[in-house]
């Protein structure tokens, strides 16, 4: 395990070196802290873009491809640094205070990311908090399809024979860590947290940038942008009516759960505005960062009226390359920043520059994003008109005339206002607000929240329309760094303007600081990894890393645990991607009710599923009806165990289908 760590940490420097390259030659105003983190961005996500590229090239010449990609990534990148070593000139001058912040950032970060999620040791035990208990029953199979399988055709390895239509980068990164020797646990953590990191100081950046430099600006940005402006922490004080202030804090330094996780639980602060939705989604705070990358720059254009900078043609096509190697990271992201671009075309005089974006962004995205969508003919399609994102909308009850659409229309807009008040707080009437604080220029990049939150609002992208949540959380970032302008020019008020700058910071945060005791205090589930669980180790033992499974819906199963792929895992996930989950699920069901050996066998060649597993579980949606005599009496499993509650057995293909022709 020592090797694999060090061969990261090689990785890392490698990278870094080739991200200081690329910053000093296409963004060289960069410097200090900003060119720190812009050459790990950059180094990163180029360098894993390139493993991914060359395993594509490598594919014809064998499956195991993943490992020899990315050691010529790291011969390509040590060549590169020899070649331009004379360019190494590494200007980062980091302050004291500067050194010391990284510092308590990295190591908070860690923190937070190595408890929610982490292993004991290679394939030990699984320590996973129950904030993020349900996505990781996810992203686990797709890493392991890539550390333990050779997913190389990348298909979904819980929807066996379909495409994988999901940003797979992030896991595929974690994968080549963990194939490397890393425990997956490490391999997951690490990453997050640098992304974190990269994430809040490109915000810093990005609002003191937007702000002529005002690190007031910058730092309030990524305390908005950190503890949420809810109204969750007015719900929680009525669930402590009568409480002494002890008590209450008691009550909140143990809190367990969010207080509100709409629409999940039924209650109206949805559970996208805290922190819960970057630990679950770590491939989104990435997304987030690049954009913010490629923003910056643009942006300190824009807004020099003496016209002393200017985007040239080829820090135009390089910031166009960042966007478009975005969709294999992060498709919604790649999606933003399109608009965003747009916008900035349409609204500044800047044609030339957005448009050569734009064209690269375009031309180098555009495959990979339609890669994402290629479908079968069986795809379920969710995409396209929908109105309200997850407004109520039975209104609010009130009668304001005796026309019925006159009521109709106004309760609408009322439930409008009192969702958005309720989940986004006072941010929800300071974003408009600081649009008459603000010279023309910066109310033009204001459009750009306001056409996110349009579009969250018009359309859908899938089976979940609260997957729009990814343009909100966007536009409340960008929002952010103008409500903490409004709170610099009230702050510098003489009559008394600290205060109510402080009266109004404290009550866009509190919910925030509620909404972060549970991410200490969730609870954290033990499942056995493959070397404590004999069905996993039999698993990767015995069979190959293309096998098929037809298995219950357990979403932590031995058989993906293993590498190996599910015929139908847990529907929600396949219908959130618009895989056809009804269809599939009842073919598994017509499977194991199969009441003859040669039915079944059919059933099995039809559908490629080289092996069968019959587990026990009382719970409802785990379970799966059988034949009972076929399973008990006329097949005999090639594997059993039952030492664990769940007694598996395991029957395979070949076996039930020996003597029977096709």
């Amino acid at each position: 395990m020592m090797q694999a760590f060090l061969t990261t940490a090689l990785f890392g420097m490698l990278s870094v070196g080739l991200g200081y390259l690329l910053t000093a030659k296409f963004l060289p105003r960069f410097s200090g802290l900003l060119a720190l983190t812009s050459s790990f961005l950059l180094g990163v996500l180029v360098s894993f873009w390139g493993v991914f590229i060359i395993t594509l090239l490598l594919k014809p010449l064998g499956a195991k491809t993943v490992l020899p990609s990315f050691l010529t990534v790291l011969i390509i990148e040590t060549s590169l640094l020899i070649l331009f070593r004379k360019h190494l000139r590494f200007q980062f001058r980091l302050s004291t205070g500067e050194s010391i912040l990284l510092g308590i950032l990295l190591a908070s970060s860690w923190i937070i990311f190595s408890h929610v999620f982490w292993s004991t040791g290679p394939f030990q035990t699984l320590r996973i908090s129950s904030l993020v208990v349900s996505d990781f029953a996810f992203h686990i199979p797709l890493i392991r399809s890539f550390s333990i399988g050779n997913n190389l055709d990348f298909l979904n390895p819980i929807f066996a024979h379909d495409f994988l239509r999901y940003h797979f980068l992030f896991d595929f990164m974690a994968g080549t860590f963990e194939k490397l020797g890393l425990p997956i646990g490490f391999a997951v953590a690490l990453p997050s947290t640098l992304f974190w990191c990269a994430f809040l100081i490109l915000l810093y950046f990005f609002g003191k940038t937007l702000f002529d430099g005002q690190s007031f600006v910058g730092w309030v940005s990524v305390l908005l942008f950190l503890f949420n402006s809810s109204l969750s922490f007015v719900l929680f004080l009525n669930q402590q009516k009568g409480e002494s202030f002890f008590s209450i804090l008691k009550s909140w330094w143990n809190l367990e759960n969010y207080v509100s996780f709409g629409p999940y639980d039924g209650n109206l602060v949805c559970a996208y505005w805290h922190w819960n939705i970057y630990l679950n989604q770590r491939q989104l705070l990435l997304g987030y960062a690049v954009i913010l990358l490629v923003l910056i720059p643009i942006i300190s254009t824009l807004l020099k009226k003496d016209g002393s900078e200017t985007l040239s043609v080829k820090q135009s096509v390089f910031l166009g390359f960042l966007a478009g190697i975005l969709p294999f990271w992060h498709t919604p992201s790649y999606v933003c920043l399109l608009m965003i671009l747009g916008i900035l075309f349409l609204t500044f005089p800047i044609k030339k520059q957005c448009g050569w974006i734009l064209l690269a962004a375009i031309l180098i995205g555009a495959p990979q994003f339609l890669w994402l969508q290629l479908a079968n003919q069986d795809q379920v399609q969710h995409s396209g008109w929908y109105f309200g994102f997850l407004v109520p909308t039975f209104g609010t009850g009130i009668r304001f005339s005796s026309s019925a659409l006159i009521n109709q229309f106004l309760n609408g807009i009322l439930s409008f206002f009192r969702f958005w008040f309720y989940n986004w707080g006072l941010s929800f009437l300071l974003i408009p607000l600081s649009f008459l604080f603000v010279d023309s220029r910066r109310r033009r990049i204001l459009l750009i929240p306001l056409a996110l939150f349009l579009i969250a609002h018009l359309f859908r992208f899938s089976g979940d329309i609260g997957t729009n949540h990814k343009f909100l959380n966007l536009a409340l970032i960008i929002g952010n760094c103008y409500i903490a302008f409004l709170l610099s020019r009230i702050f510098r008020n003489r009559w008394g303007g600290p205060v109510w700058a402080g009266l109004l910071f404290i009550l866009l945060t509190a919910s925030g600081i509620v909404d972060a005791t549970p991410v200490k205090n969730s609870f954290l589930y033990n499942f056995a990894d493959i070397a404590q669980d004999p069905s996993s180790r039999w698993i990767r033992k015995n069979t190959s890393t293309d096998a098929v499974f037809l298995t219950n819906y357990r979403i932590y199963n031995p058989v993906s645990l293993a590498g190996r792929t599910t015929f139908q895992g847990w529907p929600y996930f396949n219908d959130s991607l618009e895989h056809p989950v009804d269809k599939r699920v009842a073919l598994t069901q017509k499977i194991y009710a199969s009441e003859n050996r040669g039915e079944l066998c059919s059933y099995l060649r039809q559908n490629g599923i080289d092996y069968i597993q019959l587990e026990h579980s009382d719970m409802k949606e785990h379970q799966v009806e059988t034949h009972d005599g076929l399973f008990q009496n006329e097949l005999k499993p090639v594997f059993e165990e039952n030492k664990s509650p769940y007694q598996a057995r395991y029957f395979s293909r070949e076996d039930i289908c020996q003597g029977i022709k096709d």
